[in-house]
């Protein structure tokens, strides 16, 4: 009896504990907090999630500068239609510090219409900071439904600015589904100018009616730039599908000044009409100036089966599959550096095991257009006519010193604990993700590297510390310092293509640049 009357109380108090789904009411303030970096705003129920949406879409500059932060698990209920944080409007945007407090936000629930005026849609709409990493987004988790038009993501439709850290969309959910028209990621839809993702990871199936789709990004800053964005430590876990162009497992079309490091899908990814891949569907710029780097794609790998169903053709160049780049018709704008794929990449023309498709017309002396340092298992993906190298399955299994090509500390490590079948993984894999107590003070890919007189010049920028690294086109380390406060030169003496590199703290940055 007294065991019974035991289990009753303890069941009592289990379901007085869980919060009651989400009605579809709006709070009139928050639970507590004044806003401050101190004392932020909490939030402990959908109302008062729903007061959030309510504000920022009705007060101009409502969120500047705020900070806002979860104290409970928040149920949404799953059938009650979710109005996004943040729309398209001035100054309705969401610009503040949103801390999901390693809480979680369940069923949430948007149903519109495809291809009509439902943009912008996520648990945020719109998130824009006044400057880079003004605007955050951490140690948030969404699962739920969502269906909309435009700019569509499970965390954001539409970010510039912004920080997205330590993220989940639809973890440990089955068959959820981030699906939309154009512009549709697992994290975010459009990544715009100066924002970073980093320690996210999507879990729900991606699917995009039109092009751009992407597990982390749909459309990795394409336009107009200001300054680049970056993805790193990321992952994809979620079936991805579009039903036209550009689809990739962590950025369906990372076009745009991105840099994508340290990241890797395991899950299937398919196009219908072409530019697919594991890692980026389409990389590079064609309206990019001349020798302007636009997409940086570095220790990543790929082991999920990439394919397009009826690849589409532009003037006369398929858009083809890629075990980690899909197809750039950019000329020489991308690097592909220290990746490798295992993943089956087919289409019916120009499967390729790392790079699907490449335009060499017009590209200045000595660029390489190919990967460098990178590798695939040739018993699963033979084909690697535009790069890489095929190794057996032990061989590859084996080569994470390979591919750390020098990096210090180690960003490969041999997977000891068999996570990935015995593959190579990233050494972040295995550590706890760092607590993001402020904005990140190191920004490397925003540094300035320009040539003059046979001379690379490299001044850094929101980096106080670095170590700087120029390699030739082959890999061979020409000169490197260590220790650089602000700025770096060294003549080469001869023309041709080189490899800069960056590295401070955690974050590297590969770049490449031309010596006429």
């Amino acid at each position: 009896m007294k065991k019974l009357l035991f289990s009753l109380v303890f069941v009592l108090i289990t379901v007085t504990a869980m919060a009651a789904p989400w009605t579809g009411a709006i709070a009139t303030s928050f639970a507590g907090g004044d806003g401050s970096q101190a004392s932020p705003y909490l939030i402990s129920t959908g109302e008062e999630l729903a007061y959030l949406a309510q504000q920022t879409n009705a007060t101009t500059s409502f969120s500047t500068g705020k900070f806002f932060k979860l104290t409970a698990d928040i149920d949404l209920g799953g059938t009650i239609q979710w109005t996004p944080i943040g729309i398209n409007a001035t100054n309705l945007k969401f610009a503040g510090v949103f801390d999901g407090n390693n809480r979680l936000i369940s069923n949430l629930f948007y149903n519109g219409t495809v291809n009509t005026t439902n943009s912008f849609v996520g648990l945020f709409g719109y998130i824009a900071g006044a400057s880079i990493g003004s605007a955050v987004v951490k140690n948030t988790t969404v699962t739920g439904s969502i269906n909309a038009a435009n700019f569509v993501g499970g965390i954001a439709g539409r970010a510039d600015n912004v920080i997205f850290w330590n993220c989940t969309n639809g973890a440990s959910v089955k068959g959820n589904t981030v699906s939309g028209g154009t512009t549709t990621g697992g994290i975010v839809g459009r990544l715009g100018s100066g924002s970073t993702i980093a320690y996210c990871s999507n879990q729900g199936t991606i699917v995009g009616v039109g092009d751009y789709t992407g597990g982390i990004v749909g459309n990795g800053a394409s336009g107009s730039i200001v300054a680049p964005c970056l993805v790193q430590f990321c992952s994809n876990l979620g079936n991805v599908t579009g039903n036209t162009l550009y689809v990739g497992g962590i950025t369906g079309y990372g076009g745009g000044q991105i840099t994508i490091d340290q990241c890797f899908n395991t899950a299937s990814i398919l196009s219908v009409q072409g530019a697919s891949g594991g890692i980026d569907g389409y990389g590079g710029d064609a309206t990019a100036a001349p020798n302007t780097l636009k997409t940086v794609i570095s220790n990543c790998y790929n082991t999920g089966s990439v394919n397009t169903t009826v690849p589409k053709t532009s003037t006369g160049n398929p858009y083809t599959s890629g075990g980690i780049l899909g197809y750039t018709a950019a000329k020489w704008y991308y690097t592909i550096s220290n990746c490798y794929n295992t993943g089956l990449v087919a289409n019916t023309a120009g499967a390729q095991a790392i790079l699907g498709f490449y335009v060499t017309a017009g590209a200045p002396a000595g660029w390489a257009n190919a990967p460098t340092n990178c590798f695939y298992d040739n018993l699963i993906t033979a084909s690697a006519t535009n790069g890489g190298t095929g190794l057996a399955t032990a061989d590859l299994q084996a080569n994470a010193g390979v591919l750390n090509n020098g990096q210090t500390p180690a960003i490969w490590i041999s997977d000891a604990t068999s996570i990935n079948g015995g593959m190579p993984i990233l050494a972040w894999q295995l550590q706890p993700v760092p607590v993001l107590t402020a904005i990140p003070a190191t920004r490397i890919q925003n540094s300035s590297i320009y040539v003059q007189n046979k001379t690379i010049h490299v001044d850094l920028i929101d980096c106080s510390m670095a170590t700087i690294s120029i390699y030739d086109v082959k890999g061979t380390l020409l000169k490197q310092q260590r220790s650089v406060q602000s700025s770096f030169e060294t003549t080469v003496g001869k023309s041709g293509a080189y490899l800069v590199r960056i590295v401070s703290g955690s974050q590297t940055f590969t770049s490449k640049t031309i010596v006429l």
